[in-house]
């Protein structure tokens, strides 16, 4: 339950990064350390279909890095924190 709890934090932190880092409040080397986590998470639970959307969001993230913010992005970000969200309810 903790762990899930955490799981769930770390996922609200890497939204959080990707809105810093868009408005420029936070440096780049934050958001990579985010997408490692995400890329990190999804190959260790790589049987799970979520943990093979996180690697996507990852992919996304990282295009995110360069200045290519579009619907997906924001889909992304959508995921990742509802993710985050029903982690920390339950």
């Amino acid at each position: 339950m903790v762990f899930l709890k955490l799981m769930g934090l770390m996922d609200l932190l890497t939204v959080t990064t990707l809105l810093l880092f868009k408005y420029g409040i936070i440096q780049q080397k934050f958001l990579i350390v985010a997408v490692a986590y995400l890329i990190i998470k999804g190959v260790i639970f790589f049987r799970d279909i979520a943990s093979i959307v996180d690697v996507g969001v990852a992919v996304v993230f990282i295009l995110a890095m360069f200045g290519i913010y579009n619907v997906l992005t924001w889909i992304a970000v959508l995921w990742v924190l509802q993710k985050a969200v029903f982690s920390m309810l339950t």
